[in-house]
């Protein structure tokens, strides 16, 4: 019988065979031809021909499911279903910026069971598989995967910091304080802006030795979360992140806070690894969400859509450290 880590071989390597393609097409972005979609989003050759060469790999070694692209849509039927984003953040991509994604996920009876998410450029991997843990690897050191957990609790009383990135380095920030309630109290001071670095003696070393999760890499050893970032990727201290997309009227007030700070790696992915505690996106599509949405869930977050759904869809998403600050989340942007 064909099990979930059967599957997450499968989807890996798709994943890795798109991020090849997209690689190439990165380092000559020169003659890359564009398009613009009707929903105004920008499509190329390179976004196509990625989605293609994972088609060819899923289609070969699981020709009987369906596979849902962006790109392409859906080709067959039945209770699997392959989902591939080809090129997650086409925008930063012809922009030569390095932290577009490659998603592949599979959906088993309406449940997401194994996701991958690749950054090509900054060579780096992420995938989970439902009850086997979210994991982070180098792509040329699979097998030293480091095992991801969200981050721990914020007291009563400390001071976190909300970043709001639309597609730009340049990511402004709001300064907040977590109650007894969990409420959140917006700080408009000239004062807003990044909060200090923690530096509590956690230091993101590795954990347990040789734990594999049944993870589909054997031998993978070592935890990131806890609030540690041993490469510098995430943003040590941020304890919440809010990270929409530009221009949408329930963050306006976000959207207009002083000043900056950069993100390095999508920001769902900076909530699995702890460097965030909640992260916004305000629009997208199921093939946006559904490898996200696993690899938060099983590094121990919550995955919510913004009607309270669990399962990933058409809208705004909220990826978080808990359902009560996913549900935070939720109120806050609805009355910003």
């Amino acid at each position: 019988m064909r099990t979930v880590s059967d599957d997450l071989q499968v989807a890996r390597r798709a994943a890795l065979a798109g991020a090849a393609v997209g690689m190439r097409w990165f380092a000559d972005l020169a003659r890359l031809r564009r398009e613009v979609k009707a929903d105004g989003s920008v499509v190329t050759e390179a976004d196509r021909a990625v989605e293609a060469e994972i088609r060819t790999v899923l289609s070969a070694e699981r020709p009987d499911d369906a596979v849902l692209g962006e790109e392409g849509g859906q080709a067959g039927d039945g209770a699997r279903r392959w989902i591939v984003d080809p090129i997650d953040g086409t925008a930063l991509f012809v922009a030569g910026d390095d932290r577009w994604l490659v998603l592949v996920a599979l959906e088993s009876d309406g449940e997401i069971v194994a996701g991958v998410a690749v950054i090509p450029a900054q060579r780096r991997v992420f995938w989970a598989e439902r009850g086997g843990g979210a994991w982070e690897a180098p792509l040329d050191a699979l097998g030293s995967a480091r095992r991801l957990r969200v981050g721990p609790a914020a007291a009563p009383g400390d001071e976190v910091s909300v970043s709001v990135g639309p597609a730009d380095p340049a990511v402004p920030d709001v300064r907040l304080s977590v109650d007894r309630e969990l409420d959140l109290a917006v700080a408009t001071d000239d004062g807003v802006g990044s909060s200090a670095p923690d530096n509590s003696g956690e230091s993101g070393e590795s954990g347990e030795s040789g734990e594999s999760g049944e993870s589909g890499a054997p031998g993978e050893s070592g935890e990131a979360g806890d609030g540690g970032d041993p490469e510098g990727l995430g943003e040590p201290g941020v304890r919440l992140g809010v990270v929409p997309l530009p221009a949408v009227d329930e963050v306006s007030a976000l959207l207009a806070a002083i000043p900056g700070r950069a993100w390095r790696l999508h920001p769902p992915l900076l909530v699995a690894r702890g460097d965030l505690d909640v992260a916004v996106q305000s629009s997208g599509h199921v093939w946006d969400f559904a490898a996200t949405s696993l690899i938060v869930t099983e590094a121990g977050g919550y995955y919510r859509t913004r009607d309270g759904g669990t399962r990933p869809g058409r809208g705004l998403s909220i990826f978080a450290r808990t359902p009560d600050l996913a549900a935070l989340a939720a109120t806050h942007l609805a009355g910003a």
